[in-house]
């Protein structure tokens, strides 16, 4: 999840917190803070029946990253359809964009945009909503590059003398064990899996949705809170 509008002690608070997902987004209400989950589908290996966690990411969360630049689409069209079950459902919930850029090119592929003059304007806009999203998925093909880009700027930094000075013996064992690993392409293997297990994964929550009642969910949902308040 994301948390924007963090300073020091609100850093340090949330350090106490961050390994229960319970204690945390209580945390961020009592304190208006705007915080969205990321990519909702990305770390689903289903744990618990997809509407069931569709339910609690709905009782949990009023933002969900709907628009994700390195995902694929079927990513992005099931969170989408997670935000509008919820509207469905009776409840005041958002979506975000993010272009989840590990490097300089993606950078803005997918975005939030919100009225405002400056950072505290933007944030309270997002925080009531007045936003939208707009961008695109960078596709497969360019998000590998982009991982042996990544790989490839690592060892390029290693020519630089003052990089290696801050390097410990096992920071170059590491280095040397991982050039055979990505000359076997294992790189290009764990992004194949990560991005058709993603879109897999999404299509079975997307026919889920589709097959689902909103009404029969929000009479056994958790009722709204006050941030959560249905719309009119």
């Amino acid at each position: 999840m994301n948390v924007l509008g963090v300073d020091e002690a609100i850093h340090e608070d949330l350090k106490q917190v961050k390994r229960n997902i319970y204690e945390i987004v209580p945390y961020l209400r009592s304190r208006d803070l705007v915080h969205f989950l990321n990519h909702p589908l990305q770390s689903y290996r289903m744990q618990e029946k997809p509407m069931r966690f569709v339910e609690h990411v709905l009782e949990l969360f009023t933002h969900i990253e709907m628009g994700n630049g390195t995902l694929p689409p079927d990513q992005n069209r099931a969170a989408a359809n997670i935000l509008d079950y919820g509207r469905q459902m009776g409840l005041t919930r958002f979506g975000v964009g993010g272009s989840d850029a590990h490097g300089l090119r993606p950078i803005g592929t997918f975005v939030t945009l919100a009225p405002g003059e400056d950072r505290r304007a933007w944030l309270a806009s997002v925080a009531e909503g007045k936003c939208v999203v707009a961008g695109r998925e960078i596709g497969l093909v360019e998000l590998v590059g982009q991982v042996y880009g990544i790989v490839g700027q690592y060892y390029r930094h290693l020519g630089i003398p003052e990089e290696r000075r801050q390097m410990t013996p096992i920071n170059y064992l590491a280095a040397a064990t991982f050039v055979p690993i990505c000359l076997a392409g294992v790189p290009l293997l764990m992004s194949l899996l990560s991005y058709f297990g993603t879109s897999g994964l999404s299509k079975v929550v997307y026919r889920s949705l589709t097959a689902a009642d909103p009404r029969s969910a929000a009479r056994s949902c958790v009722p709204p809170t006050p941030q959560e308040e249905p719309e009119v």
